[in-house]
C-alpha cells in the first residue's frame, strides 16, 4: 500500500517578514476612503482581517468621509 503525500493547511496568518514600513504602506493604502479592504488584502495576498487587526495595532484609522458623519 502506497501512502500519498499530504499537505496540511492551517489558518495561521502571519505578516511574512515584512518591515513595519511595508506594513504601514499597506495600511495607508487601505485607509483611502475609496479603497476596499478586501481588494487591498487580495493584492497583497493577505486576509482582510489582518488589515483590520493591524490597523488597531498600528493605530491607523480609515479617513472619514463627509457622508459618514452623523448629524446630531
Amino acid at each position: 500500500m502506497r501512502l500519498a503525500a499530504m499537505e496540511i493547511l492551517t489558518d495561521v496568518e502571519r505578516w511574512r517578514d515584512w518591515s513595519n514600513d511595508e506594513k504601514l504602506s499597506i495600511l495607508q493604502e487601505a485607509s483611502d476612503p475609496d479603497a476596499r479592504i478586501a481588494n487591498v488584502a487580495h493584492w497583497h495576498d493577505i486576509k482582510p482581517r489582518q488589515i483590520y487587526t493591524s490597523r488597531r495595532k498600528f493605530a491607523v484609522s480609515r479617513s472619514s468621509r463627509p457622508n459618514d458623519r452623523v448629524e446630531t
